[in-house]
């Protein structure tokens, strides 16, 4: 989950927290506060990109992580570590492009991109439905165990790929596979996780609504190059290459 630091304007004192331990004040509960709501928090403070600030009450709140970490990069994948909430992770994955300049990893805020897709339903299959209806999704129990396999980085799910694109002014949100697997992930409030994009304009599309890092990674940027990968390789039999490419490859949805 995303982390920030909070600067106090006066004082310049500092603290970093998570959602998990922010200071109870900001989340609603302190009487008499300008954020004695819980919508100040959700709707201002969780919705900040990295990078971003938002003052109030003489502090001043930055986001400083959007909490999807690489775990893993090696030429065959990059791996990447996605909190669930508090205690939960999952592994996702994105496997190397013949064309990595124009391959792109975006970071969704799980909230804005819930929001940004169900705003452009237009009675497609691919479309986004409410929350409560995402378990009825034909494939999702397939969803549910590949996220449950997902809890090794062994076997991780691989990224859905988005197909954005500007409709008469309007973002829309398409995807070329992993519908279920977004929908696992809107249904479990993960707050923030990746999918792939091909394609610059579509990235930067894509991350200006609903975008939790400041810009979208591309593949050149994620996987080792071929120095970088001299450096640490380390041999692996092919019966552990075979273990490590199991499972999920072949997730569909």
């Amino acid at each position: 989950m995303k982390r920030f630091k909070m600067r106090h304007t006066i004082y310049g004192s500092e603290t970093e927290f998570t959602d998990a331990d922010a200071p109870l004040f900001l989340k609603g509960g302190r009487a008499g506060s300008t954020m004695d709501d819980q919508w100040f928090w959700d709707e201002h403070i969780k919705a900040l990109r990295v990078g971003e600030s938002e003052h109030t009450d003489y502090h001043e709140i930055t986001c400083i992580d959007c909490g999807v970490s690489v775990a893993e990069s090696d030429r065959d994948r990059v791996v990447f570590s996605v909190p669930i909430n508090d205690h939960d992770t999952r592994y996702m994955r994105v496997m190397p492009s013949p064309n990595p300049d124009n391959v792109f990893v975006v970071m969704v805020d799980g909230e804005a991109f819930y929001h940004a897709w169900m705003a452009c339903a237009q009675g497609s299959p691919a479309d986004c439905v409410p929350r409560e209806d995402m378990p009825h999704d034909s494939k999702y129990g397939g969803a549910v165990d590949g996220f449950e396999r997902a809890q090794s980085m062994d076997d991780p799910v691989p990224l859905a790929e988005c197909t954005p694109y500007a409709d008469s002014g309007m973002a829309m949100i398409g995807f070329n596979n992993g519908v279920t697997r977004t929908l696992w992930l809107l249904a479990n409030r993960v707050p923030v996780f990746p999918v792939k994009v091909v394609g610059r304009s579509q990235a930067e599309l894509l991350n200006s609504i609903a975008g939790a890092d400041r810009s979208p990674y591309a593949l050149s940027d994620l996987f080792p190059s071929a120095d970088e990968e001299n450096l640490v390789m380390v041999a692996v039999s092919p019966d552990e290459h075979r273990q490590k490419h199991h499972g999920n490859e072949h997730l569909q949805g």
